[in-house]
């Protein structure tokens, strides 16, 4: 196929085959994407996991608890972080079948590297948690941290990673 005097490469190729090559292409890519979701995305968006812990819960799951809702306090949340007047310093996203894993990824070197440095952060978004409507209507502010509103909604975990090497897995119970 000639355009304007460009050769474009494809005179042996008909665009049926451009197409089926296309579609091999992106259907091969959704499927290890669909495996690497199922299993919480750990090792695709973020490093193995190197520390982990298991927390038991000052909340029960929410009898609404639903995949939506957990997908909308991500977005929720990382609303809220993306509206400030500086660059975010994570990414917050749900992963794993149902949404059931609450991913929060570090986007600069030498934070959230460390466990203690991972518990500080989730005290900041205990802070941002409390600004959502949810947290407000159930009047938990003074009860709940950021965990357990995590809980409540369904998150069976919680990884926080540096996007590095280090990522530290809280099970909720």
């Amino acid at each position: 196929m000639k355009t304007k005097g460009v050769d474009c490469g494809y005179s042996n190729l008909g665009i049926s085959k451009i197409l089926v090559l296309g579609l091999a292409v992106f259907v091969l890519n959704a499927m290890c994407l669909k495996e690497a979701w199922a299993s919480g995305v750990e090792g695709y968006a973020f490093p193995p996991i190197t520390s982990s812990e298991t927390l038991s819960s000052k909340s029960q799951v929410a009898t609404d608890a639903s995949e939506a809702r957990r997908i909308n306090f991500a977005i929720g949340l990382s609303s809220l972080i993306m509206n400030r007047p500086y660059p975010p310093g994570v990414s917050i996203f749900t992963g794993g079948e149902g949404a059931k894993v609450l991913v929060i990824v570090g986007l600069e070197d030498g934070k959230l590297n460390t466990v203690f440095r991972v518990r500080a952060a989730l005290e900041i978004l205990t802070t941002f948690s409390r600004q959502t409507p949810l947290f407000i209507e159930l009047g938990v502010s003074d009860i709940f941290s950021f965990l357990d509103f995590a809980h409540l909604l369904g998150f069976e975990s919680v990884v926080v990673s540096d996007g590095r090497a280090f990522s530290h897995k809280f099970s909720l119970k």
